[in-house]
């Protein structure tokens, strides 16, 4: 009799960076220099590091925007759910992942959260009858069903934000990349934004942070990139931090905790 089969079931990454380097038109250093990195579904990471280190430029290559918008040399593959994204449309792309940019301003653009929310959907010619239900069901992972018959010219900073990853989690993006999400709010709304980064990991999606102020995300994060001239200089958990050979503050890096153990959610966070 055969025994039991011990393999065990071997999943994809949802990402796949193979030797990337960009360069922009008309620039003549590399912004991302052989870069090789591997996201698994259900991740929480955090991409920090310097200004000009390569962050941006890292979340455009992921999301279509480089090569598509933005002229430059690239250099390498990158795949996102097997999508080679050179071949792929941004449009395509949105479907698998999603670019949430710090000015939520930037993104909105309708007059109220129904149809802001809908507008992805209708893009993609979602049939009628389910797009109502898909935008109740986006509004409730974000805890914005109270905004549903709002203006969005009248909501907060916070609120914004929430309407704007609402309308991607609308369209199913199994890959949300925030590029600092909390950078023009106020403490409580950062941390009524972090909780719904919470949620949305907690209900399955794959969150990349990118930040320069990473304690508020630290207490969530399964592991942190450090980026500095282009290349990822760190890869890592977050409680391997003291290790680095130049402290955090030392890279440009906004960063308080004297231990791993202080790592943990505010209360008012917890309170939320």
């Amino acid at each position: 009799m055969s025994s039991p089969s011990n393999h065990t079931t071997y999943t994809p990454p949802v990402i796949q960076i193979s030797n990337l380097t960009y360069t922009y038109d008309g620039i003549d250093t590399p912004a991302l220099k052989e870069v090789n990195l591997k996201i698994h579904p259900g991740e929480f990471v955090i991409i920090t590091g310097p200004s000009g280190s390569g962050k941006s430029t890292l979340a455009r290559c992921l999301t279509g925007f480089i090569p598509h918008e933005y002229p430059g040399n690239l250099q390498g593959t990158i795949r996102v759910l097997e999508q080679e994204t050179k071949s792929h449309s941004i449009r395509d792309l949105a479907r698998s992942i999603s670019l949430i940019q710090q000015d939520p301003d930037s993104q909105l653009v309708t007059l109220n959260v129904m149809n802001e929310v809908a507008f992805g959907l209708e893009n993609f010619q979602y049939p009628s009858e389910a797009i109502k239900p898909q935008i109740e069901s986006a509004l409730k992972a974000v805890n914005g069903e109270n905004l549903r018959n709002r203006s969005t010219h009248t909501l907060s900073g916070g609120e914004k934000q929430k309407v704007v990853i609402a309308s991607f989690v609308a369209l199913q993006s199994p890959v949300i990349v925030f590029d600092e999400p909390t950078a023009r709010l106020d403490p409580q709304t950062t941390n009524e934004v972090i909780k719904t980064l919470q949620d949305l990991h907690k209900q399955g999606s794959t969150i990349l942070v990118i930040e320069h102020r990473i304690q508020p995300f630290l207490a969530l994060a399964s592991r942190i990139l450090l980026m500095n001239e282009g290349h990822i200089s760190y890869d890592g958990r977050p409680d391997q931090l003291s290790t680095l050979p130049k402290t955090l503050s030392d890279l440009g890096v906004a960063f308080q905790p004297s231990s791993y153990s202080e790592l943990v959610p505010s209360r008012a966070l917890r309170e939320l």
